[in-house]
């Protein structure tokens, strides 16, 4: 994809640059071509819309209330986001959870302007999660049908097992107490 250049001043080389450029490029598409990143988005960005509007329709103190309300939820987003991002084994898991997170936070903080915009948002998170379908995971990863000899090697190592599975599948009429 990208072009190999020679440094630049600041020690960055060209090649950098185009990396970076394609990472941003493709999480924007995959943002705009996918419903259920797109709706998410159009959703998280009409609560601005709507804040915006009805400023002048609060009094001061009612907006002093809920900018730190606002403050308090970016801060304990930003919080979260940075302990998910250490703990976090995959971007998809990371990118579901930060969703889930901003969800929360967005319900929350309409739940301080007015319940009737708390419910719109619930009702809309509603019919994106009935209408589209969260894309598949993009990282390695495939399946295999497994014999159960093949899965017997698999948890077993040498004489002993790596993993306790136990089934029963069977109860005899012997194993029951009788009363």
């Amino acid at each position: 994809m990208g072009k190999k250049g020679k440094n630049t001043t600041n020690g960055e080389s060209d090649v950098d640059r185009t990396q970076y450029y394609d990472i941003t490029m493709n999480i924007l598409f995959a943002m705009v071509s996918k419903p259920y990143y797109l709706l998410h988005f159009l959703t998280f960005f009409s609560y601005f819309s709507i804040r915006f509007s009805t400023s002048q329709l609060f009094s001061p103190e009612f907006a002093g209330h809920l900018l730190r309300c606002e403050l308090q939820a970016l801060l304990a987003f930003v919080t979260l986001t940075a302990v998910k991002m250490v703990k976090e084994k995959t971007w998809d898991g990371f990118v579901a959870d930060m969703l889930l997170f901003a969800k929360i936070f967005l319900v929350g903080i309409s739940l301080v302007l007015d319940y009737h915009l708390t419910l719109w948002f619930m009702l809309a998170f509603l019919v994106i999660y009935i209408f589209t379908q969260q894309p598949p995971y993009t990282g390695l990863g495939s399946s295999a049908q497994l014999t159960p000899l093949q899965l017997e090697a698999l948890l077993t190592e040498g004489g002993t097992s790596k993993f306790w599975l136990h089934f029963n599948l069977f109860l005899s009429s012997e194993t029951l107490p009788r009363t």
